[in-house]
């Protein structure tokens, strides 16, 4: 093969790809660097061979390239190329004829490419589609997206299966999706897309109505699509089938709502048995002419009362496992006040909020009602207008209680720890049993100082 200038030879020598010519008869007489790099042979070993040397066994090429170069004078695709060292590579593959002045053929030349790596990222890009629409198939959501038309460009099996099964269609991309969807929910879904078209992402919990009457409860999400110039071009659109969760909920609501008004009736039962156990006390204070057993019938009944009221406050309160404490001592002490005190005490409360829970709230009850009795039978006798202060401070667990008269009656020879007086006995019993601590300040004014775990 003689080159008609040495710049023709510098052109094909000097080329990135492979290329090969070959007489009439495919008798290779040259070969440029980029070809004797790439199938390992020197220029001396290749001249002279015939260019099936390069053929892979059961993967020949030459018959079609043949038949085409016949017809048109070219030919080109891609096949399998087999270097010196017998390993093979994918190749891109041109071949045309060279013709002399008269048209006559008196050769071929070659192009040859590797395409190993394009061809080994193109098949990790197919196994990579293929395991994502395989993971997207599988799931039990709907995922589709559509286009700015609202029609669908993608959608995964559990679409296509809902609307097979619903609507006996087979979906295909160009399909409007509205079609697939209650019309009554076309101008919600309208309004959504035109939200997320501005670039806002939009969930919401839709409801359907199923064939059978029943009701079908999503979950769903609606993202933006963004193009290559950062506008909108579609959206996407993941649907999560939240009808057995729903259910659920609603289950345990019901059970929920039928716990509390069992709640409220025991705690309601309760204070009407509480309240009966009070009425039976009174009736022997009425048949009894010793003072000293009135008194203890009375005390007695009242301690039951303020029992009775702290379970009133249960079953009256919009919680029923705890109460208000500021509530609970205001309630408290005017009950205590009508029934042995006088209408002109005054209680005032200040500082933080605290709950009483349901297993704390009789003995803390019953612990206040033994406070404000010994106030108003004892602190105040003779005062027409006595006035307790509460101040309440939430310290981490515990609860801290300054309950103050506006008297300094209490004896200096008392003391909760040497006393056998029952309500003061009943004081501490009542702060051991709430993790508590209690100090008794007798000047300037009779003080108690209490410190009460109400968490647990």
């Amino acid at each position: 093969m003689k080159f008609s200038s040495f710049i023709e030879k510098q052109l094909i020598d000097n080329n990135l790809d492979s290329i090969i010519l070959t007489d009439k008869d495919c008798i290779i007489e040259y070969a440029n660097k980029a070809a004797i790099q790439l199938y390992g042979y020197d220029m001396e070993e290749l001249t002279g061979k015939h260019i099936n040397v390069f053929e892979v066994p059961g993967k020949e090429i030459q018959a079609e390239a043949w038949a085409s170069l016949r017809q048109t004078g070219k030919w080109a695709g891609e096949g399998l190329r087999q270097k010196k060292d017998g390993s093979f590579f994918h190749a891109s593959l041109s071949i045309f004829t060279l013709y002399d002045e008269g048209g006559k053929i008196i050769g071929f030349a070659g192009n040859t490419k590797d395409i190993n790596q394009t061809i080994l990222i193109t098949d990790a890009l197919i196994e990579k589609q293929y395991q994502l629409k395989s993971i997207v198939d599988n799931t039990v959501d709907i995922i589709v997206s559509i286009d700015k038309d609202l029609n669908v460009l993608e959608c995964n099996q559990v679409l296509a299966n809902l609307v097979k099964e619903g609507l006996g269609h087979e979906v295909k991309r160009g399909d409007a999706l509205l079609n697939y969807i209650d019309p009554s929910k076309h101008d919600t879904l309208k309004n959504i897309y035109a939200k997320v078209f501005t670039g806002e992402r939009v969930s919401d919990i839709e409801i359907f109505k199923a064939s059978d009457g029943s009701f079908i409860y999503f979950e769903s999400s609606y993202n933006p699509i963004y193009s290559e110039d950062k506008t909108v071009k579609g959206i996407s659109i993941f649907s999560k089938n939240i009808t057995d969760r729903v259910k659920s909920e609603q289950q345990l609501k019901k059970a929920f709502e039928e716990k509390e008004i069992l709640l409220s009736e025991i705690h309601h039962r309760i204070k009407n048995n509480l309240a009966i156990i009070s009425s039976v006390l009174q009736l022997q204070e009425i048949n009894i002419n010793n003072e000293e057993a009135i008194k203890c019938l009375r005390e007695s009944r009242m301690r039951i009362k303020s029992a009775a009221l702290l379970h009133e406050m249960l079953y009256q309160n919009n919680s029923l496992d705890k109460v208000c404490v500021k509530e609970c001592l205001s309630n408290m002490f005017n009950d205590i006040n009508n029934s042995i005190g006088n209408q002109e005490h005054k209680l005032r409360i200040a500082g933080d909020d605290a709950s009483l829970l349901i297993h704390n709230a009789i003995p803390a009850g019953l612990l206040f009602n033994e406070i404000f009795t010994n106030s108003i039978k004892h602190g105040f006798k003779g005062i027409t207008h006595g006035e307790i202060d509460v101040i309440i401070k939430n310290e981490g667990r515990c609860t801290l209680f300054e309950i103050s008269e506006n008297t300094a009656k209490f004896p200096e020879e008392i003391t909760i720890e040497n006393s056998h007086s029952t309500g003061l006995l009943l004081i501490k019993s009542f702060t051991e049993q709430l993790n508590g601590t209690i100090k008794l300040l007798k000047k300037p004014k009779t003080s108690y100082l209490l410190s009460l775990d109400l968490s647990c």
